[in-house]
């Protein structure tokens, strides 16, 4: 996964986790992950598989959407 994705998505699971007032371990344990995992997560260090993604983002009310790309219109041509 791109560097910059991660570090965007660490920092989103790190703001969320924090306002709905958990640590790193109460929430790795209710993902059933490690607490290690969460934190590499959090750093941008992970990666984690769309899976993990998924369990993590449920467990902290986010939603995990794909949706297709809006084409840009080239504005060299008008």
């Amino acid at each position: 996964m791109e560097r910059w994705l991660m570090n965007n998505f660490g920092r989103l699971i790190r703001d969320r986790r924090r306002e709905l007032g958990l640590t790193q371990t109460e929430l790795a344990e209710s993902v059933n992950m490690s607490h290690p995992r969460i934190s590499n997560i959090e750093r941008g260090k992970g990666n984690p598989t769309l899976a993990s993604i998924v369990v993590i983002a449920e467990r902290l009310g986010l939603q995990v959407k794909l949706s297709p790309k809006i084409k840009r219109r080239d504005r060299s041509s008008s």
